[in-house]
């Protein structure tokens, strides 16, 4: 690994070039950077992988309502079957249209409107044009380094199991883009540490003095997918999950049970077939204790993913599978009144600005 790191550095450091005078041309004004008539909060991140985003915008647009907002959401809808604009259905019996994020939180969140579209700035018009009303604030999901859409607050999601300033261009590493491209950054949340206080202290060599907050990624209860209650103290776990960081995963429901897990690992965005499930449940029926009726057995895969295998027609071939998902939310550890703040100034802005809505692009 560390020669091909150093075979593929020089291609990393071309990238970040060409990255880096892409974002000087939106700085610069040589390409136009549109502004819509809410406004647009953005949770994005500078590396590849799992940081949570869609976990946190799930909070910002509960958050956000509990202040009296109402918020609507915007992602690419990266994994679907389509392209374009399309708003999502939560009653849609499969999300493959959509995207597992988008489809997870309009069936969170039925009552707002939730769209995805490559094109951000047409998303957006199409959200204003068709449903102009229904909404004052917009969450993009994602959404760092679409620089063709302005962003009333830049939140940027920092994972300290992979910290940026660590890390290498693509292809070496991970990293999107340089650190210099962290200069837009309005608001950073770190996730996936151990220890709180060490993580304060080392943050805020990071941050420049920019203001941060500290949240944990809890999973909840496991809640079936056909039918029955979890075991209490299950005989072996099974756990498969398609996500950004599979590991981070497999070691929280490690701490969660105190027992070994069967881990299945799959690419990010993995769509699934039921030959997947099928070596799962092979896997787990290959165990004595398990032959019959899979014991005590508990398959368990993350939210993210239960919305991508939801409304497949061959998942009824393995209802008598114990599987279960893990809800999973964001809580805060440190820093959520400063988040609120930040919020607060957004939301004060649009009434402020827009006591008679101008719909549209406002420049």
């Amino acid at each position: 690994m560390k020669y091909l790191r150093k075979f593929l550095f020089p291609i990393g450091f071309l990238y970040g070039l060409i990255t880096s005078l892409r974002n000087l041309t939106y700085q610069w004004r040589f390409l136009k950077v549109h502004r819509v008539s809410v406004p647009v909060i953005s949770v994005g991140n500078i590396s590849v992988g799992g940081t949570g985003k869609t976990p946190m915008a799930e909070y910002l647009i509960s958050k956000l309502e509990e202040m009296g907002s109402h918020p609507a959401y915007l992602s690419r809808g990266y994994g679907r079957s389509t392209r374009g604009f399309l708003w999502v259905d939560p009653r849609a019996k499969r999300g493959i249209s959509f995207g597992d994020e988008a489809f997870q939180v309009a069936s969170k969140f039925p009552h707002l409107p939730v769209a995805v579209c490559e094109n951000r700035v047409e998303g957006v018009r199409q959200m204003l044009l068709e449903r102009p009303r229904s909404f004052d604030v917009l969450v993009l999901d994602d959404a760092f380094q679409h620089l063709r859409i302005h962003r009333d607050l830049n939140l940027v999601m920092i994972d300290f199991n992979r910290p940026p300033w660590r890390d290498l261009m693509l292809p070496a590493g991970d990293l999107r883009e340089p650190l210099s491209g962290l200069k837009r950054t309005d608001f950073y949340v770190f996730t996936k540490f151990n220890d709180l206080r060490h993580a304060i202290e080392l943050a805020s060599r990071f941050t420049s003095g920019t203001p941060s907050a500290f949240f944990e990624l809890q999973l909840h209860c496991p809640v079936p997918f056909f039918k029955g209650e979890a075991p209490e103290a299950p005989s072996s776990i099974y756990a498969f999950s398609g996500l950004g960081n599979n590991q981070f995963f497999f070691s929280q429901l490690k701490r969660l049970y105190q027992t070994e897990i069967h881990s299945f690992a799959f690419p990010d965005h993995h769509l699934y077939q039921s030959s997947d499930l099928q070596k799962i449940a092979d896997h787990v029926q290959r165990h004595p204790e398990n032959s019959t009726n899979f014991g005590d057995a508990l398959i368990l895969t993350s939210e993210k993913d239960y919305y991508r295998l939801r409304g497949q027609t061959w998942l009824r071939a393995f209802e008598e599978l114990p599987l279960f998902y893990l809800p999973a939310r964001m809580v805060p550890l440190d820093g959520e009144t400063a988040l609120e703040e930040h919020l607060t100034r957004v939301v004060n802005r649009n009434q402020m600005i827009n006591k008679k809505p101008n719909y549209g692009e406002t420049d």
